[in-house]
């Protein structure tokens, strides 16, 4: 997740911290804002970050 994004919550732009959990489906990484705290994203181990391609 080194990517840098426009977190929706607080329209900063901004590097996803991650952390990691189990579930019954799996191990899920989720990607949170660092400056609100806010859950932006989330994907079931091995899938890639990069699979949503968004338009500029």
């Amino acid at each position: 997740m080194a990517a840098e994004v426009k977190c929706p919550w607080c329209d900063a732009k901004v590097v996803l911290e991650a952390g990691y959990f189990k579930t019954q489906y799996g191990e899920v990484k989720e990607g949170r804002c660092p400056n609100c705290n806010q859950l932006v994203m989330t994907r079931l181990g091995g899938i890639p970050d990069d699979i949503i391609k968004k338009g500029d």
